[in-house]
């Protein structure tokens, strides 16, 4: 029997097989996890909202990092597509995966600046998951507010 966390990743690529640029280098629609950043695919903000089918990409945060990124970074960042719970370490494979993701940070990367360069998506090495990588981090305007009002770019509490 599979688990959500499976069935959300295989959900995932499929969408993403049949709206994704080819993978130059690789002759495939998803970069292998082997392959460096800086030969990733380069695509705009727009390009990638088409290619999730205008999903939001995902951040999924430490306890202590929570509101450490409500006003963007300028640190290079990785996000998914995949909505996870408990599992994400098991499917990610992210730096300190012994500590549980408790939030998500949302960002929506048809508001990022034209100029921006969103990277991939490419596998994720020891996990299965997708990822893209934002070389030059990420902006506040491009989070999504959670509430009505602007200015509530918070993080979601993921439950168990």
């Amino acid at each position: 029997m599979a688990s959500a966390g499976h069935l959300a990743l295989q959900l995932d690529y499929r969408m993403l097989k049949g709206n994704i640029t080819v993978h130059a280098s690789a002759g495939q629609p998803i970069a292998p996890p082997d392959t460096p950043g800086d030969a990733l695919v380069v695509k705009n903000g727009l390009q990638v909202s088409a290619e999730v089918g205008g999903r939001y990409l995902l951040k999924y945060l430490l306890p202590w990092q929570v509101g450490t990124y409500r006003h963007g970074s300028d640190e290079p960042a990785y996000f998914t597509v995949t909505p996870l719970g408990p599992e994400t370490p098991k499917y990610l494979a992210p730096p300190a995966s012994q500590w549980t993701r408790t939030h998500v940070l949302l960002l929506d990367p048809k508001l990022l600046p034209p100029s921006w360069d969103v990277r991939g998506p490419r596998w994720i090495a020891m996990g299965g998951g997708l990822e893209y990588f934002l070389p030059q981090g990420f902006p506040t305007e491009a989070l999504v507010n959670i509430g009505a009002e602007p200015g509530t770019a918070w993080e979601l509490k993921i439950d168990d």
